[in-house]
Order: structure tokens, then sequence, then C-alpha cells
């Protein structure tokens, strides 16, 4: 909890970086559902979905959140860097 009060909204990576004890990933994913059970800390529901490849090669990606959603368009180089990355906001 104390991570939490600390550094605010975080994913179960970030939490787990860190705490002072190296814990496993899948026992800080479990205290922290634990945690959400019992109303001490809740979490945003995320999917991203491949929509397909755009007419300049960019991937694109639709993505959604607790509250608004958005797309992704991503181009990679020949050796799987990426090379471009652009954002935007959906309804």
């Amino acid at each position: 909890m104390q991570v939490l009060w600390d550094h605010g909204p975080s994913v179960v990576v970030d939490v787990r970086r860190r705490l002072s004890d190296k814990l496993a990933y899948a026992t800080v994913l479990t205290v922290l559902r634990v945690l959400e059970s019992k109303g001490y800390v809740g979490h945003e529901e995320e999917s991203m979905e491949f929509k397909g490849v755009g007419n300049m090669g960019w991937d694109i990606y639709d993505v959604s959140f607790e509250h608004g959603s958005g797309q992704y368009r991503i181009v990679l180089s020949d050796k799987g860097i990426i090379t471009g990355a652009l954002f935007s906001m959906g309804p």
C-alpha cells in the first residue's frame, strides 16, 4: 500500500520494482487482487485490438480504457525497432 500511496496509480510491474523485498510478479498481483476485493485499491480495464495495416504501412490498434478510447499507429524498421508511433484519442 505504501508504494501506491507514494507513487499513485501503478501497474503490477512498477509496484514490484519499487518494493524493497524482491517478490514474484504473481505474488504482487495476488496481493493487489486481495486488496481490491476488500475495496482498498481498484484497477482500470484496458484492451487493445489489432485492426490492420494502414496505407502507409503503419500497424493500427484500437485501444479502450475505462474512461475513453483511442487508436495507436506504429511502424517498425526491418529489424523490428519502433521507428514511429502515434496515439489519437477517440470519442
